[in-house]
């Protein structure tokens, strides 16, 4: 029966970044993922992902600072560039509740950006059409992150620092055995000193019958990728990343946001969040509806009409009922870890949430305050 210092379920952003930081301090790791490495199914997949400061809470800004330097030291290490600078734009109604926080948090912690009347953003970013009722803020240090290529980059770092990686293995149950784990899966049954669950929109699963159950909703986010009439300024480098703030228009939280095109992905636009999903099924069918929907967001705001629909796929997010994510220890067992509902925004923040996973797990303090994500706070 193989033993490790510690075991991760789950091989997609978080848990591979886990992974590569455990290694990382010579600890005997395994990374288990009931699904092919880099698959479709999760969170995690995909051409593109948007790095931020710009958010309407200080814990995610001091994260961002952490979370841009070790992206930037991992696309070093690995020699491949996993970050595109873009700038970004979040633009909406003047006095829109979240684009508001936004400007007063960045204010606070010191993070410089433009307030731009829609003139100015037109003449600024002549690939977008801004209402004249908008207000439009632009923060240049906002980049793109090639998302598939990030989980990659991680579990290449972390086979080479002595790391064992499985895929197409499925935990089927955890159990208690003395101070360490027993981790059953279809095909042998392994132990560790640790675990850290990673499996998103599956972590119910396994923490259920540990009578640590929690309030997971999984959605279906779409990503939609189209080409447009000229697709040079909406090209990575020319083109920043967005966030539309119309909440009266989509209804909150489904607010449009958009990325450009990468390595030929076509110009990215979807709504964050979606109809509830059970990730158990099979079948990721692609609603034509919100294909369609984006294309009308497109002709509104986009300076450039769209020519073709090139693809759309299904994201999972895994929501929680404050859209702040889960990270923190089981409330009997120090040693068994959950990193959990991102919510839809945590990829930019995997590589740090990685690494505070293997810190909690160990009983260290982590590089940034985890308060706010302690998995207890739905508790009754």
């Amino acid at each position: 029966m193989p033993h490790y210092d510690l075991l991760i379920i789950g091989a997609g952003a978080h848990g591979s970044a886990a992974a590569y930081h455990a290694a990382r301090r010579g600890l005997k790791v395994l990374l288990l993922e009931q699904f092919g490495f880099d698959h479709g199914n999760g969170s995690s997949y995909g051409a593109s992902r948007i790095i931020r400061y710009a958010y309407d809470h200080p814990v995610y800004i001091d994260m961002a600072r952490l979370a841009f330097a070790e992206w930037e030291a991992v696309q070093q290490t690995v020699g491949e560039q996993l970050m595109f600078k873009t700038g970004g734009l979040d633009f909406g109604p003047r006095g829109e509740p979240v684009l508001e926080n936004m400007i007063d948090s960045l204010t606070k912690q010191d993070i410089p950006f433009e307030l731009l009347d829609t003139k100015e953003a037109a003449k600024w970013f002549p690939q977008f059409r801004f209402d004249d009722a908008f207000a439009v803020l632009y923060q240049a240090d906002a980049s793109l992150l090639a998302a598939s290529r990030c989980v990659l980059a991680h579990l290449h770092l972390a086979r080479q620092h002595g790391a064992v990686l499985m895929a197409n293995v499925r935990v089927q149950r955890l159990q208690v055995a003395g101070a360490s784990w027993q981790v059953h899966t279809e095909q042998e049954i392994f132990t560790a000193d640790r675990v850290i669950i990673a499996a998103g929109a599956w972590a119910n699963d396994l923490l259920a019958p540990l009578d640590f159950e929690q309030p997971l909703r999984p959605v279906a986010c779409q990503e939609n990728y189209y080409e447009l009439a000229d697709m040079r300024p909406y090209q990575v480098g020319q083109c920043p990343v967005f966030i539309a703030h119309l909440t009266q228009d989509y209804g909150f939280p489904f607010m449009p946001y958009g990325l450009p095109s990468v390595n030929g992905s076509g110009f990215k636009i979807a709504l964050h969040g979606g109809p509830d999903f059970d990730p158990h099924v099979a079948e990721r069918d692609v609603d034509r509806g919100v294909a369609a929907q984006m294309v009308e967001f497109a002709s509104r705001y986009l300076a450039q009409p769209v020519t073709a629909h090139q693809s759309s796929r299904v994201c999972l997010y895994t929501m929680t009922p404050d859209e702040h994510f889960i990270l923190g220890s089981h409330h009997d067992y120090a040693n068994l870890v959950v990193g959990a509902a991102c919510s839809g925004h945590g990829f930019k923040f995997s590589n740090i949430i990685g690494q505070a996973l293997v810190d909690i797990a160990f009983g260290e303090q982590t590089r940034f305050d985890i308060s706010m994500f302690a998995p207890g706070r739905f508790a009754p």
